[in-house]
């Protein structure tokens, strides 16, 4: 790999990726396929090697510039009453990284509305 981070083939200890200026290859264990670079658009390409358990490797393209830096959202939220509540909030980013948070509690009493 040059200073650049462009490469034209790379091997690591469990998969090769390659490319030229038309397609991308990717051989593992479990997937082998290549794929047209004209292909990949903004939407997910999935390499699936599913089995018993989900697997499977996501190719997608990153706009060249990203406006978005924030979100919000509202979601009408119906707790069962007399419990703990866990609700979790997750992240994807636009490189695919995930987060998620650590659980919020919601108790909705039970007993006389004021």
């Amino acid at each position: 790999m040059d200073k650049s981070g462009e490469f034209d083939s790379a091997t690591y200890h469990s998969f090769t990726l390659t490319y030229t200026a038309d397609d991308i290859t990717l051989s593992t264990a479990l997937i082998n396929e290549s794929v047209a670079l004209a292909d990949i658009g903004y939407e997910d390409t999935v390499l699936d090697a599913s089995d018993i358990l989900p697997r499977g490797i996501r190719l997608f393209r990153l706009p060249d510039h990203n406006p978005h830096t924030s979100v919000q959202i509202e979601r009408k939220l119906s707790p069962q009453s007399g419990r703990d509540n866990p609700l979790f909030v997750r992240v994807a980013l636009e490189d695919g990284t995930q987060a998620w948070s650590s659980p919020i509690y919601i108790l909705r009493e039970i007993g006389e509305q004021y």
